[in-house]
């Protein structure tokens, strides 16, 4: 079993690929590494070079002191082999790979990418990547990360797994200050894996929420078992899946050679094991802005917000619904009580339009005071304008934040506060305000109510976690491949996976084809597939109702020389 303790906690760590001539990826790393206080022993390689940044250089990893625990290794991927192998004789027990050039590069990428799994599944190492951006480890200050923008994180509870280096970056930036505990862009996976990192974040006690950005998931039994524990825990777990549309898929394989799969099963997937959905990187951001703040759910799913405007409480409604939102009419008893407090022209309703109350300041604390008090809605959400001019409603807000601050400590509401538009940014200093009393400030409607939306859905009780079952050999190798299948392979996966299929006979001939029909009997379907061919119908490879000679051997010959290098079926 790959020791992560070894990547993201290593006590002594070796630099291949540092050179004081060129701004290399290790050079620039072992600079970060240093000035962002790693505590431990750090030995730069280089073949010539004396010295690097003041410190011993040696020429290989054998003339090394010591074993390191782990290895960052920025060469080309020409030589990134012999490097790996080196570590696994001498015993380094991690390694970080950055290069690109396997599966996501050809057939040559793909055998280059299966020798080094076999490499390091045989020594047992830890690898990160290839075709990576590196890792954070903020908390113990290890930053394996190359950018040049590098600064110091903020330390707190959000772990971050994303399967792009540029989404990678974007996150370090930690833009919304939330702290970070853990990032790592997992690359092609060659070695450990989205569900590997999420096993072994939630089980840190410093991590609080766990966000993903996924392309692909390798091991979907092993992120089950984990989802499941970060639920036994009480660890929110949001993720980003993307390569949902056609042309998304064919990005990700592209990119990391990751085959994407139907959304619609990531979704079921994610909804079955407890791990919230985003769509968008803001909605992601924000919903780690709320999870943060508030990993429990609230106390029930129901959500009352209050605006200052008729047309932007509309505007709610319509998001509440997009977003799966709850907002259930006020009852009776609360409708009447807070009634006295309202305008007669102005009836209270769910969302509640507070643009006619004027500014009394009494008069918003008793409203906001019964909505607290009362056990109908589990989230008070505040809607304002409160841009980072300071102007709007940004006076407004902050006194009503205050109101709020001293009724979430007597009462235990849930407030959320958000901007009715991102584009404005935030009020800093209520944001500050928000950030001393522990209240969420969100970003958007949009992207606050697909925050608010997820996390009341916590609040819904939900059935056992599904067992997790061992997949079938047939699948699993399927899943461990980095190709499309054509129609016939994918019909034989299915039934050695012990799917029931019906019958299908590749044809190289019009003969062929009409032995294959008086085979199976009965009219038959004719379909030409290609691996690269996602639509058939769309293509006209499909012939259905095919009976007699004439007519098979009429529909091969359209058919095999419809796209040249194309599979002919016949099935029932």
């Amino acid at each position: 079993m790959p020791d992560l303790d070894k990547l993201f906690k290593p006590q002594s760590i070796a630099f291949v690929g540092v050179s004081a001539e060129r701004p290399l990826v290790a050079s620039r790393t072992y600079r970060n590494m240093k000035r962002l206080g790693y505590k431990g022993r750090l030995y730069p390689i280089h073949p010539r070079a004396e010295s690097f940044e003041g410190d011993k250089c040696y020429p290989s990893l054998s003339a090394l002191p010591e074993v390191p625990d782990m290895a960052f290794i920025a060469v080309g991927v020409a030589r990134t082999e012999e490097i790996v192998l080196e570590c696994a004789r001498l015993g380094v027990r991690a390694i970080e790979v950055g290069s690109a050039g396997y599966a996501e590069a050809g057939e040559e990428g793909r055998a280059r990418e299966a020798r080094l799994k076999a490499i390091v599944a045989k020594a047992d190492m830890a690898l990160c990547g290839p075709n990576n951006m590196g890792f954070i480890n903020a908390l113990d200050d290890v930053i394996a990360w190359p950018p040049s923008t590098t600064v110091q994180p903020k330390k707190g509870g959000v772990a971050v797994v994303t399967q792009s280096g540029s989404v990678g970056i974007v996150l370090s930036q930690d833009e919304r200050k939330l702290g970070l505990a853990y990032l790592v862009t997992a690359g092609n996976e060659t070695g450990l894996t989205a569900a590997d990192y999420l096993a072994y974040f939630v089980e840190d006690p410093r991590v609080t929420v766990v966000m993903l950005f996924l392309e692909a998931l390798r091991e979907p039994e092993k992120f089950a078992r984990a989802a499941a524990r970060a639920r036994q825990l009480g660890k929110p777990v949001v993720a980003l899946k993307v390569g949902r549309s056609e042309d998304g898929a064919r990005a990700v394989s592209a990119h990391t050679g990751a085959i994407a799969g139907d959304a619609a099963l990531y979704d079921a997937f994610f909804e079955a094991h407890g791990v919230l959905v985003a769509h968008e990187l803001d909605a992601l951001q924000e919903m780690a802005v709320l999870l943060s703040a508030y990993p429990a759910p609230p106390r029930n799913p129901h959500v009352i917000p209050i605006t200052l405007s008729g047309g932007e409480a509309a505007l709610l409604a319509d998001l509440a619904g997009a977003h799966k939102v709850s907002l259930p009419p006020l009852p009776e008893a609360l409708a009447a009580a807070l009634q006295p407090h309202f305008p007669e022209f102005l009836k209270p309703r769910n969302p509640l339009d507070a643009f006619g109350l004027g500014w009394d300041e009494a008069r918003v604390e008793q409203i906001l005071t019964l909505l607290a008090a009362d056990p109908t809605y589990g989230t008070i959400a505040i809607a304002f304008d409160a841009p980072a001019s300071g102007a709007a409603d940004g006076p407004y807000a902050r006194q009503v934040a205050a109101m709020c601050g001293r009724l979430k400590d007597k009462t235990g509401a849930k407030f959320v506060f958000f901007n009715n538009m991102a584009a404005g940014g935030r009020d800093e200093a209520l944001l500050a305000t928000l950030n001393d009393l522990g209240i969420p400030f969100l970003s958007g409607m949009g992207h606050g109510f697909a925050a608010i939306g997820a996390w009341s859905a916590r609040a819904v009780p939900r059935p056992p976690v599904p067992a997790v079952t061992a997949m079938a050999p047939a699948l699993r190798r399927a899943a461990e491949t980095v190709e499309t299948l054509d129609e016939p392979a994918r019909f034989e996966m299915l039934r050695a996976a012990g799917v029931p299929m019906a019958a299908c006979q590749v044809v190289r001939s019009a003969e062929e084809a009409v032995a294959a029909a008086a085979k199976l009997g009965g009219p038959v379907a004719m379909k030409a597939s290609a691996a690269h061919i996602l639509h058939k119908t769309e293509l006209g490879l499909v012939r259905l109702g095919l009976a007699g000679a004439d007519a098979i051997k009429a529909a091969y010959g359209e058919l095999s020389t419809k796209v040249p290098g194309m599979i002919v079926f016949v099935h029932p």
